[in-house]
Order: structure tokens, then sequence, then C-alpha cells
């Protein structure tokens, strides 16, 4: 129905912040820094480490669905949906593009041999890179950002499946998990683990661990899971010391799940090395939604150790955190100072290093052209319905 003149659509609701899930983020995005950046300091990364860092992976995919659901509960017109996809944008985008045109131009020898760098940065720019289920453009220029387009797919398929979760969570979600389960067959027809996995060719490993579709599952578990927590929100308010019982019994099983998932690639003799593989990439994701849902109220311990400023304003460095980090380590800097000074006194310089850039890149380049976007566009529509529009949370 169009909107009467001088009137915009109420785009929807604005939520409350969730500030304890924020530094989340940087947790997972701290794991997978340690996980890439150990080995160049000294430290091996034991084999819990290793898929801590791997399952942080699944724990954003979750978070993202958690979030997007939280705070679009309704997508009920084309409008909203615009705006929707213009925040969508303004929040990855600028910054990727920043770091992916630094890294192009002043590190052209971290693209692998036998790749095309002109299809390598298109793919990369438009952020369909994880689209195409070969390691060697997937993973391209800035390997980290692969996990943007699977993102982009997310948002892609978020206004078509919201409306279908609102009135059956658990049948999306099953059907969710059939959908995902389709490219680990796939991989599964392609052969098992092989340590030559060819970079510019399709290969398993791509199908069941980078292809966004084999991915939606955890997205779907992410957005059931803000539906319970509208539905639980009142009993998990109540009394400070049932809440933290309940963080901490969350935050155990999410470290129980963790520790488990070196098992998890044993299944392959059973369900084939695709499917196992996948099964240990989302293994963990139920555990990750009880741990997002417990901690959403901010009723207990944990929660309010985390909604503090600090640990909110390093979640808010997450991304760039997340962006930046491999292509620093691509720097031969350290290399000389780990000769010089150590491991450990690098891995601190590393450390502090990205803390800065990350801090800078989230002041001048994400924050900046964010605000920017969305403001252009909110001009548009003021000046197409004569009124303002509503303040949203952009996270």
């Amino acid at each position: 129905m169009p909107s009467p003149r001088g009137t915009l659509p109420e785009l929807h609701a604005s939520q409350p912040r969730l500030d304890a899930l924020t530094p989340l983020r940087f947790v997972a995005a701290a794991l997978i820094v340690a996980g890439h950046g150990g080995p160049l300091f000294g430290f091996v990364p034991d084999t819990t480490l290793l898929y801590a860092a791997n399952a942080s992976v699944s724990l954003f995919f979750v978070m993202s669905g958690f979030v997007l659901a939280y705070n679009y509960p309704a997508l009920d017109s084309q409008e909203a949906v615009g705006r929707f996809c213009v925040l969508r944008f303004a929040r990855i985008w600028p910054l990727h593009a920043a770091i992916l045109s630094a890294t192009i131009l002043f590190l052209p020898a971290t693209l692998p041999a036998g790749i095309d760098p002109l299809v390598a940065a298109m793919l990369a720019f438009l952020l369909v890179q994880s689209w195409v289920p070969i390691n060697g453009y997937a993973a391209a220029w800035n390997g980290p950002a692969w996990t943007l387009s699977v993102d982009v797919f997310f948002y892609a398929v978020f206004p078509m499946i919201l409306a279908p979760l609102r009135r059956a969570p658990w049948r999306s979600l099953a059907v969710a998990l059939a959908l995902s389960l389709v490219p680990p067959l796939l991989a599964n027809r392609l052969g098992g683990p092989r340590a030559d996995l060819p970079l510019d060719q399709w290969n398993w490993y791509m199908l069941d661990h980078f292809f966004p579709l084999a991915r939606l599952c955890e997205f779907v578990l992410g957005m059931v899971a803000a539906r319970g927590f509208a539905a639980w929100r009142r009993p998990l308010t109540r009394g400070a010391h049932a809440a933290t019982a309940i963080e901490v019994g969350a935050l155990a099983a999410c470290a129980a799940a963790v520790v488990a998932l070196p098992q998890v690639p044993y299944a392959a003799r059973y369900v084939g090395p695709g499917v196992a593989d996948w099964l240990t990439q989302i293994a963990a994701a139920p555990a990750f939604a009880a741990l997002i849902v417990a901690l959403a109220p901010g009723r207990g311990a944990l929660s309010r150790l985390l909604a503090t400023r600090p640990a909110v304003h390093l979640g808010d460095l997450s991304y760039a955190t997340y962006l930046l980090h491999v292509p620093l380590l691509h720097l031969p800097a350290w290399g000389a100072m780990v000769a010089a000074a150590g491991g450990t006194a690098a891995a601190a310089a590393f450390a502090a290093t990205l803390l800065v850039a990350a801090h800078l890149a989230w002041r001048f380049v994400e924050g900046p052209a964010r605000r920017a976007l969305v403001g252009a566009y909110d001009r548009r529509a003021r000046g197409r319905a004569g009124v303002a529009v509503q303040s949203e949370p952009t996270s």
C-alpha cells in the first residue's frame, strides 16, 4: 500500500542495543588472527586452537542471523527492503574495498601463481569470490574476505526467508539444513582429502567449506535463535544470579563443543569426506546460538562485563581487525623482528599495530563511509517523501 503524502513507511521498530554481543565478534576475530599469525611468530597453534579459530567463522554466521532477525523482525515493504540493502552494503563494502585496493597495490605477491589477477580482483570487489568454489579465487588477495561474500548471500536471501521463518521457524531451519547439505554431498562426489588441492580448479573442500549455500543453516539457526530470544526474553532476565548461571553454562557448552570438534572428521568413513568436513564447520553452531541467547539480555555477570565500554569498543573494531590482519601479516618487517627480538616481542608488536590500524580504519574509513552512504540514501528518501527518515541501527 502506498504511503500517504508527506510520510515515509515505518521500516521497523528500533530495537534496544545488545551490547554484550558486540565483543563476541572481537573474540572470534582474535581467535582467527591467532590461528593465522601464530606460525609466523614461532607459535604452533595446538589442535584445539586451530579448530576454535575455524569455528569462529561459524560464530560470525550464527550471530549475523541473530542480529539481523533481531533488528529486522519484519521487512514488509519495498522501501524497508531497499534501506536494509543499503545498510548492509554500507556496513561491509567500503572498508573491504579500501583494504582490497591497498592489498592489490602494495602486496601483489600475495596472489597465488596461476590465478588471473583481474578476475580475482573483480570477484573480490563484487564480493562473490566464495560463490566460485575455486580456492585460488575464493581466497585471492585478502583471504578472510571470503566470509563477506557469504554474508552477501545471506543478505540477499534474508528478505525472502524472513516471513516464512516467522510463521514456521523450525520448518525453515530444516529446509535450510537440507539445502546446506547439497554442496557437501557434491563434495563427496569430487573425492576425498588431498594435500595437493588445485588452486585453479573446483574442489571438494571449497564446496563444503566456503560455498555460501553450505553455510545457510548457520545463518538461519541464528534467525531462529532470535525468534527464541523474543519469546524467552522475560524468563531469561529474571535474577542476576540465575542469568549468570545460564551464561556460564552456555559458555561451558561452547567450550565443550569446540574441544570435541577434532573428533568430527573421523565421521568421514560413514558420511564421506565432504559431509564430514561440513559437519566440522557447523557442529558448534547450536552451542554458539545458545550462548548468544544467554548473553543477549545482559543480566548476568559475564554479559555485564562484556557490555563495558572498552569491551564494546573492541567489538566495534572486530571487522577492521578481521580484514586487516592478513595483509599486515604479509609485511616483511615481522620476520625481521622475530629474528631480532624474538617471537613474543614481535607478536606483541603485531597485536598493537593491528589494533591501532583497526581503530584508524574504523574511525576514518568504516564509520564515515557508512554514515555517508546511509545519509545519502536517507536524504534521497526524505526528498521523495518530504519528511525525516527514522534513524536505525547500522550494525
